[in-house]
């Protein structure tokens, strides 16, 4: 499947199907949030940090997203257990993508992050892996095994994954390369592009809002020892 990555901020949150614009769960709402509650938040997020996660596109479709930032701009992330986030990481929140997507599309908008973010000169990236929990609100435990995460916490069923990256070799290049051999690889073969569980409804001639300006992680990160 032919696919492309794009940077998630408030210029393509547009393009999130309704059960991903009005989740929220993240930023400490249980039970969604507003379209203004989640456009000051995207806006103060983007401001801080810069774009907060990534979409695989293919033909106009969402296939999958990632979200992602500084554990201060999640409040969920002080609630959980295996916490608190290491000073400075980054932390991927949730992972949601088409079933019949399959794992590529996954392991691709992983990777990408992890290339990104080595090249901005974060170190290690953790995230949270949930006992029974296994909605996208989460990430799959095998995948990120899979691309070198190792469990540093478990508390009451809830696991603390983290990535080392300090000791990996460049990722740009290396990253470029394997994916264009996988995406030629799967071309030929893949079923055509699927949409995620809840349908795009979106006007096609609709203009996502202006993109904010970026400002480096360090401003956002908050202290957690």
């Amino acid at each position: 499947m032919i696919f492309q990555l794009k940077d998630l901020d408030g210029s393509t949150s547009c393009l999130l199907p309704p059960g991903c614009l009005g989740c929220g769960w993240w930023q400490g709402h249980d039970e969604g949030w507003t379209d203004g509650e989640a456009s000051a938040w995207s806006q103060s997020a983007a401001e801080i940090f810069g774009p907060w996660g990534k979409l695989a596109m293919a033909d106009g479709q969402v296939l999958g997203m990632v979200q992602y930032g500084p554990a201060g701009l999640f409040r969920r992330a002080s609630m959980l257990p295996a916490g608190p986030v290491s000073n400075h990481s980054l932390l991927l929140t949730c992972c949601n993508v088409a079933e019949k997507a399959g794992v590529s599309v996954r392991r691709s908008l992983v990777t990408a992050i992890m290339a990104e973010q080595r090249r901005r000169g974060i170190q290690t990236i953790e995230a949270f892996i949930p006992g029974k929990d296994r909605s996208c609100r989460f990430f799959e435990e095998d995948l990120l095994k899979e691309v070198g995460f190792a469990c540093v916490r478990r508390t009451k069923g809830m696991k603390l994954m983290r990535l080392e990256m300090g000791g990996m070799e460049p990722a740009e290049e290396h990253y470029v390369r394997r994916s264009l051999l996988e995406r030629l690889k799967r071309s030929s073969s893949a079923p055509a592009p699927v949409a995620m569980a809840v349908p795009l409804a979106r006007d096609p001639e609709r203009r996502c809002p202006q993109r904010p300006v970026r400002r480096p992680l360090a401003a956002s990160c908050s202290r957690h020892g």
